[in-house]
């Protein structure tokens, strides 16, 4: 299985930690790059609430917005 997340759904605050690698504003939202472990995540902040590059954070995301896929098909489930 496999679980998809867009990055406006995950928050600041949360039980994953991650270390930014990048942030990107681009006007109305920063995009935030960050790894946890071996698993990259993008989110999307407002720009005063974006960390920087370098910042350890944590973020958590609403169970209800994560879309899970089938590993070998990547039919959504």
């Amino acid at each position: 299985m496999i679980a998809g997340i867009r990055p406006e759904h995950l928050t600041l605050g949360g039980p994953i930690h991650a270390t930014v690698d990048l942030v990107e504003p681009i006007g109305h939202e920063s995009i935030v790059y960050a790894t946890a472990g071996t698993e990259k995540f993008v989110a999307i902040f407002e720009p005063h609430e974006a960390p920087r590059t370098g910042d350890s954070i944590s973020f958590g995301v609403d169970p209800a917005k994560i879309h899970l896929f089938d590993a070998t098909t990547e039919t959504a489930l």
